[in-house]
């Protein structure tokens, strides 16, 4: 999700991981909890470029994707899309 879609994301959205295009099927579909606006400087997750701003997202994973850890989870907004907005 760019950042335009993710200033506009509330804490109640429902969202699956991007790069997951079969996920709705599978249930792995998360609630975002909340959402903190960072402004740095980093190596944007998932992209592999540079970028100043991101927003950080606490998601809750109703059934984890296999690479998630621990749950809840921050990742950044380019990791997910949006299923549902609230």
């Amino acid at each position: 999700m760019n950042l335009k879609e993710a200033k506009k994301l509330k804490s109640g959205a429902m969202v699956r991981m991007s790069w997951e295009t079969y996920a709705e099927t599978q249930g792995r579909i998360g609630i975002v909890l909340s959402k903190m606006h960072v402004k740095e400087r980093h190596m944007a997750k998932g992209l592999s470029q540079w970028k100043d701003e991101k927003y950080d997202l606490i998601i809750h994973w109703f059934k984890k994707p296999f690479n998630i850890h621990d749950n809840p989870c921050v990742m950044e907004n380019w990791q997910v899309m949006v299923v549902s907005h609230v």
